[in-house]
Formats: C-alpha cells, structure tokens, sequence
C-alpha cells in the first residue's frame, strides 16, 4: 500500500465514523427547530426529517465503506476469505461400487428389531464432492467435521428408496458425536410401511445411506496439483436415504476396518469400540458408586 492510499484509507475511516455518528446522533436527539424552509415543523415533518436525515448519512457512510473494501478493509460480517456460506451437501452413493472413505452407512449390528431402531455412521473424513468455481463445477475433497454439527438433527427425515420411489419410513431421535464423525440412531415408524425396510435390514441388506445436509460455513485450503480440500466448520442434517440391495454385501466404506454387511458377519467399526469403551467406564462407575 503506497502512502498516498493509506492516507485516502485513514481519511475515509475517519469520514466513515462520523458520518454513522451524525446517524445516531439524528435518531437520538430532538429537533429543535420551529420551521423548516419557512414551513411550520409539525410531529409529523419532524419524523419524516428525522428518517431522511438518518438514511442520507447512513448511505454516505456506506459509499465510504465500499471505498474502504476496495482498499482491502473488511468489516463484521463480510465474508472470509476461503470461508463460504450457506449451500446444501449430498453425501452417499447408491452404488455399491462407488463407496468411499468418508460415505455414511448402517451400522448392521446396531439393528435392534423390537425397537425398531439402528445406528447410521457419518466419518468426519474427506469424501470426494463438487463446488461450483468461477471456471465451473470442479472435485474437491469434503471433510464434515463432527463438531462442526449444529441446529441438532433430531426429527430429521429418514426415507427407503426403492425403485426410484422414496418413501418416509423414519426419523433421527439420537445423536453421539466422536472425533472421527457421528452416529445418527434412526427410529422406524410402527406401521405396515415400514415391512420392506425392516425385512431390508434383517438380511442386512441396508449397506448404502446417503445423508443431505446444509453448510452453515466452510472453509477452503487450495492444495497445488491436488483438489481443494474443503472443511465443512457448520453444518446441519437435511435427511437421510436408505438404499437396499438385493442380495447381501461386503463394503468397506471407511477407517482401517472392515465394515461387513454380509451373512451373520459382525460388523466392528472404531464407532462401535469407542461405544464400548465409554459403555465400560460408566458401567465401572455404576459399579463403583
């Protein structure tokens, strides 16, 4: 910055703040004057003066503003550079093929069919996802961070998609969050509707899940010679998606450990192992106390 701008930047900082003075000052204090162009001043002309002042030198304030933002200034509630707001993101595949550290699945062994109820697994690892660019729709690699979860996704929806239909069968009543991502626990309906799924995950033919949710903020590291890795910092659960298969599966989705749906396998994830060991130490606690 030459000296000569950063003269013009201290000049329009100082305009700028007594220009918003001048604001609050009109809204705060009373006209004392009796006429105004030779007209009488009422109750009435003294509020439409008021706002019209006010107004006058709170635009004058904001053309100093947008002259300062040129200059490279930002203000309380500009937008971060490599932060964005505000867009909704689609995480799973319903293909198995296509399943990738980082995609969200049903925890088969968490099944409980008296309940009604199982647990679904969203890694906080980079997944592959796209952003649009100012060249156009690029890949980047997507991290949810799990204590980046907000606006709590208790109620969210839970749909079966079969056959291109889908259908509400469902909804998340639990959350557990974990360094390495969060569990949804899902609660089917107690109805006939919900036969096809509930059959789906005896057979642990439920492998696939795939969970929309809104990014509150974001932010972006461009990594030369690779895609940007962008880390979700907020974000909230929109819905999530139930894909069947018609026979029973292998798929290792995510973490160093098989995440087996086939026959009576047991499914064991970093998840179910840290569940255990909090369960333990608060068993350990009961016992104790």
């Amino acid at each position: 910055m030459t000296l000569e701008e950063l003269t013009n930047l201290s000049g329009l900082a100082v305009e700028r703040e007594r220009l918003l003075d001048l604001a609050d000052r009109v809204q705060n204090r009373p006209i004392r004057a009796t006429s105004l162009f030779g007209m009488p001043m009422d109750d009435s002309l003294e509020d439409a003066v008021r706002v019209g002042m006010e107004t006058e030198y709170r635009r004058r304030a904001a053309v100093a503003e947008e002259c300062l933002r040129e200059l490279g200034v930002s203000f309380p509630g500009d937008p971060i550079p490599g932060v964005s707001r505000s867009r909704t993101g689609f995480r799973g595949l319903n293909d198995v093929r296509a399943v990738e550290r980082g995609h969200p699945f049903a925890i088969a062994s968490t099944w409980n069919p008296r309940e009604g109820t199982f647990r679904v697994a969203v890694p906080s690892e980079p997944a592959s996802a796209r952003r649009w660019r100012r060249e156009g729709w690029v890949e980047v690699q997507e991290n949810l961070l799990s204590q980046g979860l907000t606006d709590g996704p208790l109620g969210a929806p839970v749909l079966d998609c079969v056959g291109g239909a889908e259908t509400v069968i469902g909804a998340v009543r639990g959350v557990e969050l974990w360094n390495q991502g969060i569990e949804l626990l899902v609660r089917l309906n107690p109805n006939p509707g919900t036969d096809g799924i509930r059959a789906a995950l005896d057979d642990n033919r439920v492998p696939l899940v795939a969970v929309s949710y809104e990014v509150l903020q974001e932010s972006v590291t461009e990594r030369p010679g690779k895609p940007e890795l962008v880390d979700v910092l907020l974000w909230k659960v929109v819905e999530i998606r139930l894909f069947r298969t018609a026979a029973p599966v292998k798929v290792e989705p995510t973490f160093e450990v098989d995440i087996s749906v086939a026959g009576d396998t047991a499914v064991s994830t970093n998840f179910e192992r840290m569940r255990a060991a909090s369960q333990a130490a608060d068993d350990g606690y009961r016992e104790e106390g």
